[in-house]
Order: C-alpha cells, then structure tokens, then sequence
C-alpha cells in the first residue's frame, strides 16, 4: 500500500482529510520530527488558505531553519501556472495588527508584499467567521446584526468573530474588520466562508453575505451551505454577491456544476455557458 505523510498544523479539516486519502488506497503515517519530513516521498500541508500559517508551524517544529517570506512562496505557485493565491489565518493576524496600530499600513505584509508585485486581483483571502450571539449592540464593540431567532440564551444580536486555524481558534475581530483591512492592504477578492454553515447543505448566510458586500468594493464569493441549485439561485436573487461556492453536493455526486447551471438558467439567471453549448 503506497503510504503519505501528513503534517498536522492546526488547519484544515484533517479527519476528512484523512478519510478521503485512505478511499484512494493509500496509508497515511503523521509527520512527528523533521527526521519523518526527510524521508518522506508524499508529504501533504493541509489547509486551504492556511500556507503562511503552516510555514511559521513548519520552521517552529523545527523542520527548517528558516523562514521563506510569502512573496516567495506566492511566486513559486504563479511560475507554476497559478493566478492567485490563498491567504487565510495570516490575514487575520495582519488585520488585527492594522487596527491596534491604527490603520497604518507597514507594506510587509503577504496580502501587501504579495499584491505590490503580482496585483491585487492575485491575492484571494479566505475568511472563516461564526455567529456569537449577544444581549444587545451596547455588550459589544464589534459590528452587530438583529438576528430573525433568538440564539442560545435568548439573544436577539450576534457579530460575526473571525476564526483561525482552520476554526479551531476565534479571535476578537469581526469580519468587517477583517474584509475591510485586507482590502485596504490589497486583497482583490474575498472567498467568504461561514463555520455555522460549512456542512449543513441548508444554504448561504444571507446576511454575512450581505454586510460583507456592503462593507467592500472589492469581489466577494460566498461559500459553506450549498446543498442544492435553490441555494445558489437564493444567494444570487437576495444578494449582489459576485459568485459562490459549492463542494460537499458536488463531491458526492449529488449535483453537477452542469445541473446547477441549468436550474439557474431556468430561473432567469445568467450563467457561463459550456464551451459545449457555444
């Protein structure tokens, strides 16, 4: 049985991860010292958006004895044949970082460094944020909405925290700092996620989408909770979104990006059409 290693960084959804390489036949052994990196033929570095985090962990363990700047690693991905990349739990460091130092840009940043060489629209990041729910806008200093259901206590507002590490950690920035930030650092495109809705196939949070949208001029594509093509027509009638996102109905076989786009198309939307049907 063909065997790969695996570096856990705290990012990613590892057990899925894991799941789907074992289905293809192959043994998964985990990365415990840089002596299992060495020897290593397949080593995998899961977490989509999550690169610069995981160099950081990478050089921490001590696997290397350095750290490779995210304008270099971005680089090697667009001599690949990449035109963008993904940035997710170092943007919600630099954005904390840009409103404790009241907005003041240092241009090191990989959002910054990154965007300044290859251009804004290269640079995607990848936002995680979930609902906390509060007694009213007074309790906190963040962004709040009116919720149509009370939360857990009785709550009637809640605020979108940004998570990190794969959603493992939430930290006390709401995602209108966080979009805001970025664009201003030169983020071109937001690739907005919901840790509420990732997995429940019962459709986009509207509302994030929405004060996202409202809070930026820049591209948005609203992700997690698509389970069927009425949830993408709803995000696209009630929202001025710019695309989104669908995996879980489509990796497992239930739809077709085809069959979505035909159920659009009968509902009135304007789709890209198959070369195909051209």
């Amino acid at each position: 049985m063909p065997t790969v290693h695996l570096l856990d960084y705290a990012a990613g959804n590892i057990r899925s991860l894991v799941n789907a390489i074992e289905k293809l036949g192959w043994q998964v052994e985990w990365v415990t010292s840089p002596e299992d990196v060495s020897k290593a033929e397949k080593l995998i570095l899961p977490g989509v958006g999550h690169f610069g985090h995981c160099l950081t962990q990478f050089s921490n363990a001590g696997y290397t004895n350095r750290t490779v700047p995210a304008l270099d690693v971005a680089t090697l991905y667009f001599k690949s044949g990449a035109d963008k990349v993904s940035i997710g739990s170092d943007a919600v460091t630099a954005a904390e970082q840009y409103h404790a130092s009241n907005r003041n840009l240092t241009g090191k940043t990989a959002i910054e460094t990154i965007s300044e060489a290859y251009g804004a629209q290269a640079v995607v990041v990848s936002v995680d944020p979930r609902r906390v729910y509060v007694a009213s806008p007074e309790s906190t200093t963040h962004h709040t909405l009116k919720s149509t259901t009370p939360g857990p206590q009785g709550e009637m507002y809640y605020w979108y925290a940004c998570t990190i590490k794969g959603g493992r950690e939430t930290r006390d920035l709401d995602v209108i700092q966080l979009v805001t930030a970025v664009e201003a650092m030169g983020a071109g495109e937001i690739l907005l996620n919901c840790i509420d809705k990732d997995g429940t196939n019962s459709g986009f949070d509207l509302e994030l989408v929405k004060s996202v949208k409202a809070a930026v001029k820049i591209p948005v594509i609203a992700s997690s909770g698509a389970g069927n093509a009425d949830h993408f027509a709803e995000v696209f009638q009630r929202t001025n979104v710019d695309a989104a996102l669908g995996a879980g109905m489509f990796h497992r076989g239930e739809w077709t990006v085809k069959q979505v786009k035909e159920e659009l198309s009968k509902k009135g939307l304007m789709i890209r059409r198959f070369e195909e049907d051209i």
